[in-house]
């Protein structure tokens, strides 16, 4: 036996059209929706949105595709699109995003490749800036 055939195959999880999902969903592999689901959806691959497919709740993968109705957060880590039936009610973090005539989004966009470090970056600077005027205005109180 070679390790070919001892290794699992390539799996997907597939969410059907009349599946209604209430909880978070996480897949090391791609996932595709066509159904509702009310949580978090988390993949370490792909995800697909389908058309007349819902999610309540944010999106994490590589690469995703929404087709369906989104009401939450989008991170993409390689690719974002919304097509023209799509609709994105939330904000997005991705390196590269496509819009196509036709598809709603609502929301903020942050793009580039190094986001999860510029937002960090962003969040301490905010942070100190915020503890020195606490500091200021402690100091103004002591007087």
């Amino acid at each position: 036996m070679d390790d070919q055939e001892n290794s699992q195959p390539s799996s997907e999880t597939v969410v059907g059209a009349d599946v209604k999902i209430k909880g978070n969903l996480r897949s090391p592999s791609n996932i595709s929706i066509y159904g509702q689901v009310n949580g978090q959806v988390d993949s370490d691959a792909n995800v697909l949105i389908g058309e007349g497919s819902g999610i309540e709740g944010g999106v994490k993968g590589n690469r995703i595709v929404i087709s369906g109705k989104v009401l939450g957060n989008v991170e993409a880590s390689e690719h974002l699109e919304i097509t023209t039936t799509g609709y994105l009610q939330g904000d997005i973090i991705t390196s590269d995003l496509v819009v196509q005539s036709g598809a709603v989004f609502l929301g903020n966009c942050k793009m580039g490749e190094d986001n999860e470090a510029k937002m960090t970056e962003q969040v301490q600077e905010k942070k100190e800036d915020s503890d020195e005027a606490l500091e200021e205005l402690e100091e103004t109180i002591e007087e």
